[in-house]
């Protein structure tokens, strides 16, 4: 399920211009270890960017031309994944993934404002970052699959450098040590706990 934060439309407006003049060579400045905030309104009550328990020491970004018949971006060491379903795309694109350098668990995608026919998804491994108490809580296999109630994907729109708003928010759902969830277009995701 996907939740609209107030006052998207405006926001959407505002993405869309800046999304239009965006290349694929254009992702975002890298974020000062030391910033403590990210977001400048939480996307939600009581959320704001899940952390790693030790930052991720340089971005790590990686470029896959992908088709109609789908792929798979993996970046090891983020602990992260983008999946592209046959037929999401209808031709060949380059796609990028970047993982941001620092404790958010923050991605950047380009080429900026490609849409999917089919949603794609993105994948973030819990182990390492504050979502690792979701594997040993008491009935976690029950959990699979399930909607993770104190964690959400976040579509944001600005530089993390300088702080971001929040757009839109998508539930989280476990599968196996991962979080994942769907995208429908590509700009930048965050993982947000509350």
């Amino acid at each position: 399920m996907r939740r609209t934060i107030p006052h998207a439309a405006a926001l959407i407006a505002i993405a869309t211009l800046t999304l239009a003049s965006c290349t694929s060579e254009q992702l975002l400045t890298e974020v000062p270890a030391d910033r403590a905030g990210f977001f400048n309104q939480e996307p939600a009550p009581g959320f704001g960017a899940m952390t790693r328990s030790t930052p991720l020491a340089r971005d790590e970004v990686v470029r896959v031309t992908i088709g109609a018949e789908g792929g798979r971006i993996d970046l090891p060491g983020a602990g992260a994944a983008l999946v592209v379903p046959r037929g999401a795309l209808s031709e060949e694109t380059d796609i990028t993934m970047r993982a941001i350098a620092g404790h958010v668990v923050a991605f950047e995608f380009a080429p900026h404002g490609l849409t999917f026919e089919t949603p794609a998804t993105i994948s973030v491994r819990a182990r390492g970052t504050e979502a690792e108490e979701v594997l040993t809580r008491p009935g976690r296999d029950e959990l699979e699959g399930q909607t993770l109630e104190r964690y959400l994907g976040v579509y944001y729109e600005g530089d993390p450098a300088h702080g971001v708003d929040a757009l839109e928010t998508f539930e989280i759902r476990l599968h196996g040590d991962a979080l994942v969830y769907e995208i429908e277009h590509f700009s930048g995701y965050v993982s947000a706990s509350g």
